[in-house]
């Protein structure tokens, strides 16, 4: 990406004495009722034309009283974590002038980064809404981050107000609220980023050279008495981004004037005249006319060729813009142009950008990309004039000079994009930015210029397809029309993803992969906490089946229909009633499964019970060898549970200081005890009463529980002959590696845990994985990008790949 830098250029400001709208309120029509929704060829299911959205329409704090610009010149240096090589997001409270906080999250984009940012629209089409996470769609597919867009219309609902393109497709004209353009950002075909306020003239060129301008591109027809009407002469165009039929009704004449009210009589005593005979004026017919054109899109800049396949004239009806087709509906005057058009006409379809800056022209007839927002709130370094704000359409009263959440894109002089969301409307604890106060901290970051997009509610930063921000006071997260993303285009050859929706739907995930032909037992711990879990591993393993989760009191939908999908007749619980409560027995009891209940008085206990059912499950008198772990973390027992599996070891728990009776109870008689301490918890008084035992001691570990990882695989690898396969899970937090250590068994494979966000946080991590790289022929890794960010798998990719 390249940063376009231009000139100052300044706006003579003209005050009109209508409310404008902008994103912020609806507008009230002619009578004082809301705008009505349009009929002459609406969008099916349309509404009135005032924007969604907006700053003002769920509450908002105004600033203080003559508050200066917040001083932003100490803001740290771009910092944060990596989101995708290049791309980093920085999250951070910074202050204002009065001493108020700001939570604020910038999302820095550096020049270099192998990413595009591409606008979306909720759906696919302008037709309806959707969070920004929604619109993200599987991070899998590409997008590792993304913001809201700009605003909305009502007509048809989710219709982008203002200039919104995809792929060199225009998907919505120009316009503005105010007198003046709205501010817009736009990337061209080589890469170039260009922000500035833009008109866009669109034109249809008939066969015989006559050149129409076409209103408007995938919006609704505005009746005459809402504002910015269309009037009678009209002429619309249709894509099939529209995403939906298009109503056309035979339009009608404005209502005529109101008659002048009859004078009252003089004399009290004289009636008043009757009313004068016949009936109201017809109005005269409007023409109307409907071109179906074979055109591969409406261009978003310069011009492109189409051929006429199809005309209705002066008959209403619904008409729909197939693959490949533009519909123009045309009224009036419009209409009565078209009269010579005939079917095989071929016509002209075009799109001229006009930047209040002329140097940008250039720039803007090649953009392939853009969006409105407004308003342009930086240039050349400097905030923009207030009253260019009022320009755009955006009041100080309703906009610019409250404090709310916010939404900006911008540009610095080095090329980086930056895209920040600052929460707000929490009093005490985040209070959002007046438009110059955004401003100004565009600017402390070093933005040259930059646009305020849609904010309040609207304002959201994603990652990995996750909200990353609070934007304010909604108790649900607010649904908007667009939205900006940050796509990569790489292919992962090497890792792949078991995952679902959250821990319970990986279990399941992983329960299927680890055994694709089914299993009659299932073992089944509680999602929640780990304690009574930890050794479940191994036992899942020597039983043959997956480990699954559960719930307290209820067993999950997922996890009972996995249950029957994998064929199991037998559940094994893992922890007393405590911990699952009898109301889970009784549910599974009732779905038909036998079940039965492994627990002790304690979590030494139960591990001692699952110790014992290994020994059971393998037909022995008792294990050569087992496992010993700190009782009160889980990263060591997570480490066991791959090749506890693999090896028929039992995990057991001991306290740090001592050894647990309930675990020296059962390593009575074992060879060999294997201590995995990741962070050197056991003291030396534990390995002494190993070996009084009569057993040998290996110890595994320190140095975290990342190198432990690698070297307990290492010492694996010593043990038997592995598969290829290795099976990745976050190092901190418990489920998925848990449900992972059975699926390692299968596979014959290694566990290894890694850092969530980053490998970068435990260099040991990926110097295991570049050491180990000849040894490994795929990584399924366990959970989604929230598990395992999508930047630790590119990370993973690339070590396993060399």
């Amino acid at each position: 990406m390249r940063f376009l830098p231009t000139p100052r250029s300044t706006l003579v400001v003209l005050l009109i004495p209508f409310a404008l709208l902008g994103g912020l309120v609806p507008a009230p029509a002619a009578d004082g009722d809301p705008a009505r929704s349009v009929d002459t060829h609406e969008a099916t299911g349309g509404g009135s034309t005032a924007p969604e959205g907006g700053l003002v329409d769920d509450g908002w704090l105004p600033g203080p009283e003559g508050s200066a610009f917040a001083g932003f010149e100490g803001e740290p240096a771009p910092g944060g974590g990596p989101v995708w090589p290049g791309v980093r997001l920085d999250a951070r409270r910074t202050t204002l002038s009065d001493g108020k906080n700001v939570d604020v999250q910038i999302l820095h984009l550096d020049p270099g980064a192998d990413v595009s940012v591409r606008p979306t629209l909720a759906g696919g089409s302008v037709r309806g809404t959707a969070t920004v996470a929604a619109q993200s769609g599987d991070p899998l597919a590409g997008s590792v981050a993304a913001t809201n867009g700009g605003f909305w219309l009502r007509d048809p609902y989710g219709e982008p107000n203002g200039f919104f393109a995809i792929d060199g497709r225009l998907v919505s004209d120009a316009e503005s609220q105010g007198v003046g353009p709205r501010g817009t950002v736009g990337w061209t075909a080589d890469g170039r980023v260009v922000i500035d306020r833009i008109d866009t003239t669109q034109t249809l060129v008939l066969a015989n050279g006559a050149n129409l301008d076409v209103d408007g591109i995938n919006r609704g027809h505005r009746e005459y008495d809402e504002l910015f009407a269309d009037g009678i002469d009209s002429l619309l165009a249709y894509t099939p981004d529209h995403g939906g039929p298009v109503a056309v009704t035979e339009p009608r004449q404005p209502p005529p004037p109101e008659p002048e009210p009859t004078p009252a009589p003089t004399d009290p005593d004289q009636p008043a005249p009757p009313p004068l005979p016949g009936a109201e004026p017809e109005q005269p017919p409007v023409d109307l006319a409907v071109l179906r054109i074979a055109a591969g899109a409406w261009p978003a800049a310069g011009g492109i060729g189409g051929t006429v396949i199809g005309i209705s004239r002066d008959s209403a009806g619904t008409f729909e813009a197939g693959g490949g087709e533009v519909i123009v509906v045309a009224t009036g005057a419009d209409a009565g142009a078209l009269d010579g058009v005939e079917v095989g006409d071929q016509v002209g379809l075009s799109t001229t950008s006009t930047a209040l800056d002329p140097t940008r022209d250039e720039a803007w007839a090649q953009v392939l990309h853009g969006l409105a927002g407004g308003p342009m709130i930086v240039k050349d370094s400097r905030p923009t004039d207030p009253g260019d704000w009022v320009s755009e359409g955006f009041e100080p009263q309703i906009h610019s000079d409250v404090r709310a959440p916010r939404t900006a894109i911008g540009v610095t002089a080095d090329g980086r994009l930056l895209m920040v969301t600052a929460d707000g409307r929490r009093p005490g604890i985040t209070h959002g930015f007046t438009i110059g106060e955004l401003a100004e901290y565009m600017i402390s970051l070093g933005a040259v210029e930059a646009l305020s997009l849609d904010g309040g509610g609207s304002s959201q930063m994603v990652v990995d397809g996750v909200l990353r921000n609070s934007p304010c006071c909604d108790s649900a997260i607010r649904t908007v029309a667009t939205s900006l993303q940050v796509v990569h285009d790489y292919s992962f050859t090497t890792t792949s993803r078991l995952q679902g929706a959250g821990r319970i739907d990986t279990a399941v995930a992983i329960a299927r992969a680890a055994h694709p032909s089914g299993s009659s037992t299932a073992v089944l711990a509680v999602s929640s906490s780990f304690p009574d879990a930890l050794a479940g591993g191994p036992l899942a393993a020597a039983l043959g089946g997956p480990l699954l989760l559960t719930g307290t009191s209820s067993v999950p939908a997922q996890t009972v229909q996995a249950l029957r999908d994998l064929g199991v007749s037998s559940v094994r619980l893992l922890g007393g009633e405590a911990v699952i409560a009898p109301e889970v027995v009784t549910q599974l009891e009732a779905a038909g499964f036998a079940v039965s209940r492994l627990a002790g008085d304690s979590r030494f206990d139960t591990a001692a019970v699952m110790a014992r059912a290994v020994q059971s499950a393998g037909g022995g008198d008792g294990p050569s060898r087992a496992f010993l772990v700190p009782a009160f973390t889980f990263p060591d027992a997570l480490i066991a549970a791959g090749p506890g599996g693999l090896l028929g070891m039992p995990v057991l728990l001991t306290q740090p200081a001592e050894l647990h009776p309930a675990a020296a109870d059962v390593l009575r008689g074992v060879d060999e005890v294997v201590v995995i301490d990741s962070d050197g918890q056991l003291s030396a008084a534990v390995t002494d009463q190993l070996r009084a035992l009569g057993v040998v001691v290996t110890r595994l570990g320190g140095g975290g529980r990342y190198a432990t990882s690698g070297a307990v695989n290492d010492w694996l690898a010593q043990q038997m002959t592995l598969s290829a396969e290795v099976i990745v899970a976050r190092g901190d937090d418990f489920p998925d590696a848990l449900a992972g250590g059975p699926l390692a068994a299968a596979r014959q494979g290694r566990l290894m845990l890694v850092p969530s966000m980053t490998l970068d946080t435990d260099p040991a991590t990926a110097a295991w994985f570049a050491s180990n790289a000849g040894s490994i022929g795929a990584m399924r890794i366990l959970g989604g990008p929230v598990a395992v960010s999508s930047y630790t798998q590119w990370q993973l990719d690339r070590l396993a790949t060399g």
